[in-house]
């Protein structure tokens, strides 16, 4: 008799080391939805449990592979059990799906037999920040459905919510949770887990901050901490930051077995919560490191530079506390009951200084709190966009008055000992006529400043949006201000032409103005924005919104220019911008100029009448 094997959706595979957490996130959120998992066990890889697991593996649709850092180096061996289960599932002919989690890389030689892992259509790079549009996104590469639910239980779901209703009566319209007793134990339960972990990140947040401090006092020459005191320092509390990260608990098993059939909170994100505090702490930790390596040191002291870099850190380790509190706010979105929520306000959040600097307030309005969120993440990138213009200026600029200084010494060394220092003062004197000379061009890179900047007002006040334009119109003058390096006044134009469209139309300028909005940072002047299919038909390649910047590895910025490259009928390589929710991305593709037209939006200033055209 053929053994019973139970029948799965998805085989989860992963290696201990650094992918379980991982794994049962994973299990945990597609339960939830619906689906049946098989996590694998890594501990139970031995005697006839292999045919076993092999089984598993045939009678599951998907085969989703964890991957976290170095997690295919010991596929070399043979027997390595993440090599034999991606060929057994290979063999089986499983939908294999790779999951790459932050750091992971392919090496560079793999097996034969399982290299095909490299050229997988999978998600993008795993980041536990967007959980659930993570989760989201992997869906779509899944075959195996959510099972929907029996007619019994549909049935017996009905007669449940008549007794709920018989039950609660009055308060049927004015429902609040939690009501009873136990819902409000569970509350609770979760509350006590929550805070137990964000007292641990707000000390190690405060120890962050105290150490980072203590650096740009440094550097400001404002302490006399010598190099050796303060690098001491800071390797004690990074040893202090990863005892706190090791002190971070696991959702307790009976509150996990409460929380089963609560469909308020998600055990999936709740597991995802413990995953974002161990990255900011290692953040943290790194952080420290480079301070102690590379900041705090006699030769390399570039102070302007390097305060910038630290007054980045500490504007990004207030926002974190921000960040902590809003996703805190988030978890605890469905209770409505405010007295389940005193404790916590008038108490535990008091007592943290990090985390709850601000004293904000918990709401229970989900969009104000997602637009709290994202105006936070705003101000993070700035912070971070600061340092990088910093970095760059000290990558193409070498402060020559630093030189002349360093000159100066060995002159001096050389005619205090009595040896020539001709040349040294020939090199010297040839330093001193460039940073005339360039004096002289940053004059006139001033002056050219200006002229620029008066005709961009000029351009403003003539192609300013006005209510009275058409969308057309207004399509046209984002462009003339894309052209000219005017982004913001782009965005104004987008966004009245939001205003006044809808449809495809409306669609295409929300990516117009979120192109205008992060064009700069990419160094994009332009692109053309996909906006309708050929008879509604979905492309092979693109999605409504995407803005292709790139055929066959040149810049494209509007209309004709892509009509020019892809010219040529055939196939030709693309570069386009995809945004999301909050982020985009970069994606490679390729396009068939005999499949599928597409009607494009011009991004750069030509004709209002070519800005639809067919491919």
């Amino acid at each position: 008799m053929k053994p019973n094997i139970k029948r799965y959706d998805v085989f989860i595979s992963y290696r201990r080391e650094g992918g379980e957490e991982t794994a049962k996130h994973l299990r945990d959120t597609l339960t939830e939805r619906g689906y049946r998992v098989f996590l694998d066990v890594e501990s139970l890889r031995s005697g006839p449990f292999n045919e076993a697991l092999y089984q598993v593996i045939d009678h599951s649709k998907d085969f989703l592979l964890i991957l976290p850092p170095d997690a295919l180096d010991r596929c070399v061996n043979e027997g390595d059990w993440v090599r034999k289960e991606i060929e057994h599932a290979k063999a089986a002919n499983k939908n294999i799906i790779p999951i790459m989690l932050k750091g992971f890389s392919f090496p560079e030689d793999l097996p034969e037999s399982i290299d095909f892992i490299r050229y997988q259509n999978a998600p993008p790079t795993f980041e536990v920040t967007f959980f659930d549009a993570f989760v989201d996104k992997l869906q779509t590469f899944m075959i195996s459905k959510r099972k929907s639910r029996t007619k019994r239980t549909i049935l017996l779901a009905i007669v449940a919510l008549l007794l709920v209703a018989i039950g609660y009566g009055v308060y049927y319209f004015n429902y609040t949770y939690p009501l009873t007793t136990r819902d409000k134990n569970v509350v609770s339960e979760l509350i006590t887990y929550l805070t137990s972990n964000l007292k641990q990140m707000d000390l190690a947040g405060q120890n962050y901050v105290k150490e980072v401090n203590r650096a740009q006092q440094y550097v400001e020459e404002k302490t006399t901490d010598t190099v050796g005191t303060i690098q001491l320092e800071i390797t004690n509390y990074i040893n202090i930051l990863e005892e706190q990260r090791a002190s971070l608990t696991d959702i307790p098993d009976q509150l996990r077995e409460d929380l089963k059939g609560n469909k308020r909170f998600s055990l999936g994100e709740l597991a995802a919560f413990k995953t974002t505090l161990y990255d900011m702490i290692d953040s943290y930790i790194d952080s420290l490191e480079h301070i102690r390596d590379f900041i705090i040191s006699e030769s390399n002291l570039r102070s302007e530079t390097h305060l910038i870099y630290l007054n980045m850190l500490l504007g990004t380790a207030q926002l974190d506390g921000e960040i902590l509190f809003y996703n805190l706010n988030e978890t605890l979105l469905p209770v409505t009951n405010q007295s389940a929520l005193e404790t916590l306000k008038n108490k535990i959040l008091p007592e943290m200084s990090f985390i709850y600097a601000k004293r904000l307030d918990l709401t229970n309005d989900k969009e104000a709190l997602s637009g709290k969120q994202d105006a936070v993440y705003l101000q993070y990138n700035k912070l971070i966009d600061s340092y990088a213009e910093a970095l760059e200026r000290e990558n193409n600029y070498t402060d020559p008055e630093e030189t002349l200084q360093s000159l100066e010494y060995l002159i001096s060394y050389r005619e205090s000992h009595g040896m020539d220092a001709s040349d040294l003062v020939a090199l010297k004197e040839s330093i001193e006529t460039k940073i005339a000379k360039l004096e002289e061009n940053k004059l006139a890179i001033v002056e050219t400043e200006k002229q620029i900047q008066q005709l961009k007002e000029e351009a403003y006040e003539k192609f300013k949006p006005s209510q009275d334009d058409s969308p057309e119109t207004l399509w046209g003058k984002a462009k003339r201000f894309l052209t000219i390096n005017m982004p913001e006044a782009a965005v104004e134009c987008f966004d009245l032409f939001i205003e006044k469209s809808d449809g495809d139309d409306q669609l295409a300028a929300i990516s117009g103005k979120r192109f205008a909005q992060v064009c700069t940072s990419l160094g994009l002047k332009g692109g053309v924005i996909v906006g309708m299919y050929e008879e509604n038909l979905p492309h092979q390649a693109v999605e409504i919104g995407d803005v292709i910047f790139e055929v066959d590895g040149n810049t494209i910025r509007n209309h004709t220019q892509y009509t020019e490259a892809i010219a040529e009928k055939g196939v030709h390589s693309i570069r386009l911008i995809r945004f999301g929710s909050m982020n985009y991305e970069i994606i490679d593709s390729v396009i068939d100029t005999s499949l599928g037209r597409i009607g494009l939006y011009s991004l750069n200033d030509e004709a209002i009448q070519s800005e639809e055209k067919q491919e």
